[in-house]
């Protein structure tokens, strides 16, 4: 018999893709597991928060208060443990992110000129990020040179005010 109509030699249905994955939810089931395992106030705590984050992040705007909410207690960890860090910068880069996408680009220019000046110094590569590309920091000068502009443009009053 042909190996086409087997029914064993066919492979398997793949699974549906889910764009959307990781799910928060899925996630955030893991949390109590990843507090008793870690601590509350360890780097891999912290680094799965901002793991929720980012899949709050990939849900849209209607998640992004839970990103942002996910992304600070991140940061606060880690200030913990030091101020000025490669891994603090990377979260005022995410949280600059979440801000912007809120509509607030005076919060998002103030966490990537956190992040931005800390690059400038220090490299860009963290415990948190998997991969950094090369050029990210170079991307984040300009996107942080067209938020100025654009909260300069917004402060600005009509003649005569």
């Amino acid at each position: 018999m042909n190996g086409f109509h087997d029914a064993e030699a066919q492979p398997p249905e793949p699974a549906p893709a889910d764009w959307f994955e990781p799910r928060p939810e899925k996630l955030i089931e893991q949390l109590p597991a990843m507090k008793a395992r870690f601590g509350e106030q360890s780097v891999e705590y912290a680094a799965f928060l901002v793991q929720i984050g980012d899949a709050h992040m990939v849900q849209g705007r209607l998640s992004n208060p839970q990103a942002k909410a996910r992304y600070e207690a991140a940061c606060k960890i880690l200030q913990a443990m030091g101020e000025q860090t490669p891994e603090v910068a990377w979260i005022h880069d995410k949280l600059a992110n979440v801000k912007h996408s809120c509509g607030d680009s005076l919060g998002a220019a103030e966490d990537l000129e956190k992040a931005v000046s800390f690059w400038k110094e220090h490299p860009a590569a963290n415990k948190l990020a998997r991969r950094i590309p090369e050029n990210h920091v170079a991307r984040r000068e300009e996107d942080l040179d067209r938020l100025r502009k654009l909260n300069a443009f917004l402060a600005r009053k009509p003649p005569g005010t």
